[in-house]
């Protein structure tokens, strides 16, 4: 299938489901459905977990190729049994069929018995975000020459009363598009839960402009618009069709109104929807057609079809299933030694269906509440002889015809098993290796947390999410997903980049897509793409989404309120509540627990933030050539912004800033309770990652390693341990988490801190590697207390940073630089190499910045900066060089021994 924009270059195979671990395919991209074969390995008549995609199940992915053309999982089945699926593509770009391969291994001094359930299920739309329920579609019948125009194809839609989320609907909903049972597609204009949604209808003069094509005249042509008021017991509303006269919509529930347009001739038509105003409504859709045949348009229920017609493939061991509301026919075959059963779960609840009939070894159908089917190729009893392992084989394929299907397995068949494993063990090749295991399974939990469906631009998408947990579009968590792409596969990381970006021909109500906390991350990932030699061509429609992200960001776009108070700082609680990610961080806390005070409150981060997009920008346009920006002066003037109000020099940090009601600065924000500064931890140290005074950024960096306040044993803690306000059991609040360390990082590299620099890599490198060795789980955060990871499981999202950590202290000629110095050309090789650098900082002083130049092992020679020797500081695998901290192009050579 073709990639609509914002989806991703996946193929239509992947690990996307959010219920079993296993194999997933998009079965019809348009409508969201999705195919899924789960592997359900256990114990023969004894306990098992189902491998539950929601929780801790036991399984943990080991490798990936982030073409997802090669996955491997291992399953922990308690005590000595394990078992290792593999699920591979049998070439790179086969989006035929999988193969799948599971391992038993039993590491005890006694045989064990196993089973294995595959379970092919096919899923459908959910109703909203997060939920499993299913919508309920209907469908339109038209008589001939009639068409149906879905309330939510519209050209335009305007609310009379202009709102802050019009530039920046959430999650990259379409205006007004709303999920709801009973519509025809399951879609329409009307309220949509959630937050930011905004009902359509309320307020006199909201309007939809739709521009049709008519194919054939329609004479004394009628529109019948389906429709409802939302909430009942309100006055009705009227609608005016501009030029054609008014419909009063009346009824709670969806109801026909008819309207006559006349004589409609064929070609262009457009039609202009207006509220009268007074309630919000529900729009489904509606038909044009001729008067005398108004009455045959007719909606009605279309049940999804949760079973396929089964019939037995070419082998004993095979099935062919063919689901009515897809257009591929799936096939399932398997090969092994034991005996096997085919059944049927019929019920929604899958996991209770196989805890509750485990010793149910008779029934061929079994029965559970809910709608749902999962057929179940049973394979029991699996002997695993002690000390050995036990292999199972099995295929599954998708094809137009059974004839076609039926093919491929017998194919497969006579290939033998011998082949499959071949083919297996050339897909595990393309998986993204690393010798340090920690990194290794970082790398495949990022490349195989990806979803489908995801719902934006009012289509359906497969992407990436910081956890399976999560199938919305979290804007600062995938921007680091993007960062680590940078360091596993860098085209898909521009393409993931690209998904978040819009261009204002084809989104023009959406600056960005945005769910949470709106820190410009993507921007700091295209620097790395930069630093990795992406071209101009690549460059230049990434630059071109992040230019739409700061004008809105920093209040220029319209309908953005950041901008809103005098002081010249930057405040994004209108659309979220978190301005740095850090959920519990006290005094963002404490607003969101007492929002009258929000609107004339600061925090440092985004302004921060947004100044140091500025800066990225600036960048990227003077090397693209592109002259009389703003970008450079958006950043002087938050620095100074935040200099002038924000800078606390009794407290040594920046402050949260209070405002007056005319939007004034009038002083710091307190902690209501021991009457401290409220901003003691790392939201009032972030404008050492934008631009701040050369002497406000050493102390700022004195502070952040000072073992007292933020260097704690295992990383830097997010709020100052010496605060009064610190807890050791909070979220972020007495933790330490990757993604910020990452961004101080980076200043270190610009400030010449290269000890702190190489202290933050090192500490989380060791902390990942401890962690993913005592668990085998990527976890989110971790507790300074103990030391120990917790949260999500399989995470990745904010937890990218040690891959590119890694890749700049143990990589192979990797040249890392901070976000003031580009990269402008370079070469190498085994004998050594050089770079072009422009450093382009703001002020001439004599500091310096450093740059780390990793070897893959090798011995560095000698290394020297516009032909004068520099002495190199080993950290790690890399050696940190200290350039003079001026502006200016120079060039960089080395030599290795």
């Amino acid at each position: 299938m073709g990639h609509a924009a914002h989806d991703l270059p996946l193929s239509d195979w992947g690990p996307y489901s959010k219920h079993w671990h296993g194999v997933s395919h998009i079965a019809e991209v348009g409508q969201g459905i999705r195919f899924d074969l789960g592997v359900a390995p256990g114990r023969y008549r004894r306990g098992m977990r189902p491998p539950a995609v929601m929780w801790e199940s036991g399984v943990q992915p080991l490798r990936a190729a982030s073409d997802l053309s090669y996955h491997q999982w291992h399953y922990d089945l308690g005590g000595s049994l394990s078992m290792e699926l593999a699920v591979a593509a049998p070439s790179a770009g086969d989006e035929v069929q999988r193969l799948i391969s599971c391992t038993f291994r039993n590491s005890g001094a006694v045989a064990e018995n196993a089973v294995l359930h595959l379970l092919p299920s096919l899923h459908f739309p959910p109703l909203t975000t997060y939920s499993r329920e299913v919508v309920e579609v209907a469908q339109v019948t038209l008589p001939p020459g009639a068409c149906w125009v879905q309330a939510d194809a519209y050209q335009r839609l305007s609310w009379a009363k202009p709102d802050h989320r019009d530039g920046l609907p959430y999650d990259g909903h379409r205006r007004g598009q709303c999920r709801r049972h009973g519509l025809v597609g399951g879609t329409g204009i009307g309220h949509r839960q959630g937050h930011g949604s905004r009902p359509f209808g309320s307020d006199a003069g909201d309007e939809l402009v739709y521009e049709l094509e008519l194919k054939q005249p329609l004479p004394a042509a009628r529109l019948r618009l389906r429709a409802a008021l939302e909430q009942p017991g309100t006055s009705p509303v009227i609608i005016e069709v501009l030029g054609h006269g008014s419909l009063q919509l009346q009824d709670s529930t969806l109801a026909w109104y008819e309207l006559p347009l006349g004589d409609l001739p064929a070609g262009p038509l457009r039609l202009c929807l207006r509220s009268g105003g007074g309630a919000p409504l529900l729009l489904d859709g509606f038909a044009l057609v001729d008067a005398a045949q108004a009455g045959a348009v007719q909606v009605s229920s279309r049940p999804w079809q949760h079973a396929p017609q089964e019939s037995l493939g070419p082998l004993a061991a095979s099935r062919l299933l063919d689901w009515a509301d897809v257009p591929g026919i799936y096939g399932l075959a398997w090969r092994a030694t034991a005996p096997h059963q085919w059944r049927r779960f019929h019920g929604a609840d899958g996991d209770n269906l196989l805890l509750r009939t485990l010793h149910d070894h008779v029934a061929e159908d079994l029965r559970g509440p809910g709608a749902g089917w999962y057929g179940d190729a049973f394979l029991r009893p699996l002997v695993v002889p002690a000390g050995g392992e036990l292999r199972v084989q099995a295929l599954v394929a998708v094809a137009p015809t059974a004839a076609q299907l039926s093919r491929f397995i017998s194919d497969w068949d006579g290939a033998g098993a011998d082949a499959h494993d071949r083919a297996v063990t050339a897909a595990a090749s393309r998986a993204w290796r690393s010798p340090r295991p920690g990194i290794e399974r970082l790398a495949a939990t990022t490349c195989t947390n990806v979803v489908f469906p995801v719902e934006t631009r009012g289509r359906w998408i497969r992407h990436f999410t910081p956890g399976r947990n999560w199938d919305s579009l979290y804007t600062w968590d995938s921007g680091f997903i993007s960062l680590g792409l940078g360091v596993i596969d860098p085209d898909l990381a521009q393409a993931h980049i690209a998904a978040y970006l819009c261009r204002a021909e084809e989104d023009p109500d959406c600056a960005f897509i945005h769910h949470g906390t709106p820190l410009p991350v993507q921007a700091w990932a295209v620097k790395l793409l930069c630093d990795q030699g992406i071209s101009d061509e690549q460059l230049r429609p990434l630059y071109a989404g992040l230019v739409r992200m700061h004008e809105f960001l920093i209040g220029r776009a319209a309908y953005s309120t950041t901008a809103s108070l005098n002081s010249g700082l930057l405040r994004s609680w209108e659309y979220f509540y978190n301005s740095g990610g850090w959920d519990d961080y006290p005094p963002q806390w404490h607003l969101y627990t007492h929002p009258e005070l929000a609107s004339g409150i600061t925090p440092v981060v985004i302004s921060a933030q947004v100044c140091r997009l500025a800066r990225l920008l600036d960048g990227m346009a003077q090397r693209l050539g592109i002259a009389n920006t703003p970008f450079a002066a958006d950043a002087e003037a938050l620095s100074l912004a935040l200099a002038r109000h924000a800078w606390n020099p009794a407290a040594g940090h920046y402050s949260y800033v209070c405002h007056d009601e005319a939007g004034e600065p009038a002083g710091f924000f307190a902690d209501p309770v021991s009457g401290a500064d409220f901003n003691a931890g790392l939201d009032g140290l972030s404008p050492l990652v934008a631009l701040c005074p050369a002497a406000t950024a050493q102390s700022l960096i004195a502070r952040l390693m000072d073992p007292a306040r933020h260097r704690s044993p295992i990383g830097l803690s997010t709020v100052d341990m010496n605060a009064p306000y610190f807890r050791p059991d909070g979220y972020w609040n007495g933790a330490v988490w990757m993604p910020h360390q990452y961004f101080f990082w980076r200043a270190c590299l610009d400030w010449g801190a290269a000890e702190a620099a190489w202290w933050i890599a090192r500490t989380g490198l060791e902390l990942w590697e401890r962690e993913v060795a005592a668990s085998g789980l990527c976890f989110e955060h971790f507790l300074i207390d103990s030391g120990r990871g917790a949260g999500w499981h399989h995470f990745s999202g904010l937890s990218t940073p040690p891959l590119i950590w890694d890749q700049a202290y143990h990589g192979r000629d990797v040249l890392s630089v901070g976000n003031e110095v580009w990269i402008e050309a370079r070469a190498g090789g085994d004998q050594g190499g050089w770079a072009e650098l422009q450093l382009r900082f703001t002020e001439s002083d004599s500091g310096e910045t450093t740059v780390i130049l990793a070897g893959g092992g090798r011995v560095l020679r000698q290394v020297s900066w516009q032909g004068r020797a520099l002495q190199p500081l080993a950290q790690g695998g890399a050696w940190a060089l200290q350039l003079p901290r001026r502006a200016g192009c120079g060039q960089l050579c080395w030599q290795w021994a």
